[in-house]
């Protein structure tokens, strides 16, 4: 999501508007209510727990229609267009309860977090205590004085949002992990001279280099919650890039083939058409001029074995992605008809948007036409 693009007035508070563009379209995503409906309070008590105790249940509403639809008219003022279907509550992925520590000794909250993956508009929270006559006393506290209440327990709903992962892959090649490799033990022990000077071609040098990385990812280090992304490739270039081999030079120059120069009258035992067939079928570098074979240029590697296994480093790569999560805090607030009157309650949005229309703005229209 990107920073805070508006703050929306709304029920004597101000709400904070995020934007994010999402597969080609903007959604918009708003500071949850956090407001508590006390029309579904309730006491009972709780059959099923081991000890004995009374259940203080109440929902708790994080979104509605006048929210979103409050909102869309504060984005229409900035000339942003938007759906109120694509204005919703900051994606939460935990939630939970807390309460002042004042009041633990008669009230106990279940405090674990819990999974808000469904993003419900209103959620259940309930607090627990031992005395029958104690939950029916906080049942008319809140019904009557909702905003005493919540002052006096310092009800607080905690969400936790995902903003980001942090995990990493670190992949280290040296000279050393170099010498562990198969390809490159089977160049030095059976193809490179006293001073460990082989020539590679370019299909050789490849498939050494991914020998390489196919042999360091085996051990190299990578961090538990580490996702793999398609790095090869790439790691592969850049080894390629780093020109382990020291030099490169034509065959012409370094690399002599012998080959006799065959006679027309010495094709008894095998035509010259099979030949070319047979050296294009094998790929052989070598070609007909019209009167002898003659090598083909190529480039060639060289590669000291000796000096490369003494190397340090020769390519450090780390690979960060980020995942980490941000908690935060809202206090639970009444209804707004127990905090103010009407006219306070509205956001200014309406009476602007009214007014631009021609319409009454006054409490009585807004109550008929917004269902106050």
């Amino acid at each position: 999501m990107e920073q805070v693009v508006l703050s929306v007035e709304l029920n004597g508070r101000h709400l904070k508007v995020w934007k994010e563009n999402s597969h080609g379209y903007n959604r918009f995503y708003v500071t949850p209510l956090c407001i508590i409906d006390t029309s579904l309070i309730n006491c009972t008590k709780d059959d099923y727990s081991n000890e004995p105790r009374y259940v203080f249940s109440f929902f708790v509403r994080l979104w509605d229609s006048l929210a979103a639809e409050t909102v869309r008219l504060a984005l229409k003022q900035k000339d942003i267009e938007a759906k109120a279907s694509d204005i919703l509550p900051l994606p939460m992925q935990m939630i939970r309860l807390k309460i002042s520590n004042n009041v633990r000794n008669n009230i106990e909250v279940d405090s674990e977090w819990r999974s808000n993956q469904d993003q419900p508009n209103t959620v259940l929270f309930e607090m627990y205590t031992k005395s029958h006559g104690f939950c029916n006393r906080m049942l008319q506290d809140a019904k009557n004085n909702p905003q005493t209440f919540l002052s006096r327990t310092k009800l607080t709903f905690e969400f936790s949002m995902l903003i980001g992962q942090q995990t990493y892959r670190n992949l280290n090649i040296t000279g050393n992990t170099i010498g562990k490799s198969k390809a490159f033990s089977n160049l030095e022990n059976n193809y490179s001279n006293q001073e460990g000077i082989v020539y590679l071609n370019s299909d050789d040098m490849n498939s050494l280099v991914r020998n390489i990385y196919q042999e360091i990812a085996i051990s190299e280090e990578v961090d538990s919650n580490y996702i793999p992304s398609n790095q090869e490739t790439q790691i592969i270039e850049e080894l390629l890039g780093l020109n382990l081999s020291g030099s490169s030079s034509d065959s012409n120059s370094n690399f002599k083939e012998n080959v006799e120069n065959k006679e027309s009258d010495t094709n008894d035992r095998l035509a010259l058409e099979d030949i070319v067939k047979f050296i294009r079928k094998n790929n052989a570098n070598v070609k007909w001029s019209g009167t002898k074979f003659e090598p083909k240029g190529l480039l060639l590697y060289r590669l000291n074995t000796r000096n490369l296994k003494t190397k340090g480093e020769i390519l450090y790569k780390r690979i960060v992605s980020t995942k980490l999560t941000s908690t935060q805090k809202i206090e639970i607030r009444p209804e707004p008809k127990y905090t103010t009157d009407l006219k306070n309650t509205i956001s200014p949005i309406y009476f602007e948007e009214n007014i631009c229309k021609g319409n009454d703005p006054s409490t009585t229209w807004l109550k008929s036409n917004l269902g106050f």
